[in-house]
């Protein structure tokens, strides 16, 4: 008879022979022969044993109504999904954050951000997956070539205030003199609210009088086929 795992509700879960396991199926076969409950509970073995990680993982993917909708969610929240803890959300978001690096590109190799498409294609992968909108400026050099980027604020579904001193205290401790702003819509619709608006000319004009200028604001939608996911402000006539 096989041995026998306790699971966190009390029921006896039967121990897998070896060959079946997850991390031996990944070491002797190729990963994309995983299912996603396969990998996911891989994340989640550092703390459990391989039958009590692969019930967490599938009840995690159930919950959210699969792996996509997995991965939209925040620290919190995955944090909060039954049998996942502390360890289990920090694995699984520094697991995504790596994959959506890795798709950016390598981080050593910094795009020069001479066009809105760029930027848009650089801090999708970052804020386009998320159900509320972050403020983000990325930081340039004089020849346009990204230093750095970084979260100003987060919001609500559709609201992410920001102030100034925020936006621009790191391109002064970077000495950087241009910068652009970006932010996500969680609706999926890029084009810009009065809000946006407003907050734009208001950067614009603080940077003038610090001397950082602000190249674009970037706004990020969801991808469809009759209109491009990304708004740029100076595309568009309103920086100038």
């Amino acid at each position: 008879m096989n041995k026998m795992q306790s699971s966190e509700c009390g029921d006896a879960i039967p121990a897998m022979p070896k060959h079946e396991t997850p991390g031996f199926r990944l070491a002797e076969h190729s990963p994309d022969y995983l299912s996603d409950t396969e990998l996911l509970s891989l994340l989640l073995k550092g703390y459990a044993s391989s039958e009590k990680s692969l019930q967490i993982a599938r009840k995690a993917i159930a919950a959210c109504g699969g792996i996509s909708n997995l991965s939209k969610l925040s620290y919190a929240e995955l944090r909060n999904l039954p049998g996942i803890g502390e360890c289990g959300a920090g694995a699984i978001l520094s697991a995504l954050t790596l994959a959506r690096r890795l798709h950016r590109g390598d981080p050593t190799d910094k795009p020069v951000m001479n066009d809105p498409r760029t930027v848009a294609e650089h801090i999708w992968p970052v804020i386009g997956h998320l159900q509320q909108e972050e403020f983000h400026v990325l930081l340039l050099n004089t020849k346009h070539r990204l230093i750095r980027g970084f979260m100003v604020t987060r919001g609500l579904v559709d609201s992410a205030q920001v102030h100034a001193r925020e936006v621009f205290r790191p391109a002064i401790q970077e000495s950087c003199s241009r910068v652009i702003l970006t932010h996500n819509h969680p609706s999926g619709d890029p084009k810009p609210s009065p809000h946006d608006m407003a907050t734009t000319a208001k950067m614009v004009e603080a940077g003038k009088i610090i001397g950082i200028d602000v190249l674009d604001h970037v706004i990020i939608g969801k991808p469809e086929e009759d209109r491009q996911f990304w708004f740029s402000m100076r595309g568009n006539g309103l920086i100038t």
